[in-house]
């Protein structure tokens, strides 16, 4: 018995001086919780992939007879770590000669007015081409009588008369239709928007799809035409973000001799699971006074192979209207924070909550696919216990910090169109 508590007392003294061993041990690795956002499926953030999508075999056919319908469709793979939210795919053809079908059988983007001015110019160009196929005929014929002579150079005059006339109604007319084809409220009805497609994660490690498919119609050719090679661009548009959260060093007097933490440098990254990339991370530590100016200068670039837009401009982007200059790679850094979002920026944040961050610039406008902004600690928005000031212990910190754009990028397939008369 007495052997028995002789040996609970050793057991009870070696497990608390473990456990002190083991507090001592974390005390010394200060190590903020980080921000309140938590970062899961880490392993599905790499790669610059975003929307991927590709015709379907056969859909559209490589060969094709006039006036008659096939199909266009499309397998849309969400390659990147984040989910689209809204999207458009807006399916473009050369409406001279076919056209997307409405439900109806209708040809779809095109008003009435324009389909009056697309058959009249048919019509016109039908005349111009019978025309032309008389005088090529009367001016292979010989005659030796002057007078046959004489009349068939008068029928060859009317002729050309005839036919510059026609070039004249032929040009207003393509002119009428270039002036409505113009209009973005004409180009919208073949704009598909698509809705949430899930990207890469534990659950979907090859992402999610969605299937869109589309009837069309090629439309008669010329007379004179045996066939004609148009072009099938599939142009899609959606939103996208790329997020990161590293851990930063916190330093706010790094010339000092203790022994520290973390030292104070730069991150640099390739990837994150999405077309826009945070390549880089600086942290600069600059003195002001009894306290310090702490910056975060981040690097971003358009790794995609497609064009960046606003995140505000996804629909007009796949339609006719013409984009502002100021539209076009727009990247906007929406959140930023560390140390438990005790220091934090949100873009266009509500007026009863500041911003104890400020970054700048914001938008950022990517020239050659690349663009930086600064973010710094403002001091003078602080209480004074989160003022950070040289005194302060280093320490490690877990950022989290999230951009927002949209973007943009397009697949074209030729088709041949046959005539059926030859």
């Amino acid at each position: 018995f007495m052997n028995y508590n002789y040996f609970m007392k050793k057991l009870v003294i070696c497990v608390i001086i473990i456990l002190i061993l083991v507090i001592v041990l974390m005390s010394g690795c200060k190590k903020d919780p980080g921000l309140k956002y938590p970062i899961t499926n880490k392993e599905y953030q790499v790669g610059t992939d975003g929307l991927k999508f590709e015709f379907i075999d056969n859909a559209p056919p490589k060969n094709v007879f006039e006036e008659t319908t096939f199909e266009i469709a499309t397998d849309m793979w969400n390659k990147g770590a984040y989910s689209i939210t809204e999207g458009y795919l807006n399916v473009i053809v050369d409406n001279t000669y076919m056209c997307i079908l409405k439900s109806d059988g209708a040809c779809a983007g095109i008003s009435p007015t324009q389909q009056k001015l697309i058959n009249e110019i048919s019509i016109k160009k039908d005349e111009k081409t019978q025309l032309l196929k008389d005088k090529e005929v009367i001016n292979n014929e010989k005659y030796v009588d002057s007078d046959t002579d004489e009349a068939n150079n008068n029928k060859i005059r009317d002729f050309n008369s005839q036919i510059k006339i026609l070039d004249t109604k032929i040009s207003t007319l393509e002119n009428q239709l270039l002036v409505i084809n113009s209009d973005i409220t004409q180009n919208l009805i073949t704009i598909s928007p698509f809705g949430e497609i899930i990207g890469k994660n534990v659950y979907y490690p090859e992402g999610t799809s969605r299937h869109l498919k589309f009837d069309a119609k090629a439309k008669k050719l010329d007379l004179l035409s045996v066939q004609h090679t148009s072009p099938i661009i599939l142009n899609s548009c959606y939103n996208y973000h790329t997020e990161l959260s590293p851990d930063l060093c916190i330093d706010p007097n790094p010339n000092s001799e203790f022994e520290k933490v973390c030292d104070v440098k730069d991150i640099t990254l390739s990837s994150q699971g999405a077309p826009v990339a945070i390549t880089k991370v600086e942290t600069r530590i600059l003195p002001k006074n009894d306290d310090v100016e702490v910056q975060f200068i981040i690097h971003v670039e358009n790794k995609g192979n497609g064009d960046v837009i606003s995140r505000y401009k996804l629909k007009e982007a796949c339609s006719a209207s013409k984009l502002r200059n100021e539209d076009w790679n727009e990247v906007i850094l929406s959140e930023f924070g560390f140390s438990n979002n005790q220091y934090f920026y949100k873009y266009n944040q509500d007026e009863g909550t500041k911003n104890t961050i400020t970054c700048r610039p914001n938008p950022l406008r990517l020239v050659d696919e690349k663009d930086t902004i600064k973010c710094t600690v403002d001091n003078s928005k602080l209480n004074d216990d989160l003022k950070i000031s040289k005194s302060t212990p280093s320490y490690i910190s877990q950022a989290y910090m999230r951009f927002d754009y949209g973007y943009t990028k397009s697949n074209t397939q030729n088709i041949i169109i046959e005539s059926t008369n030859n």
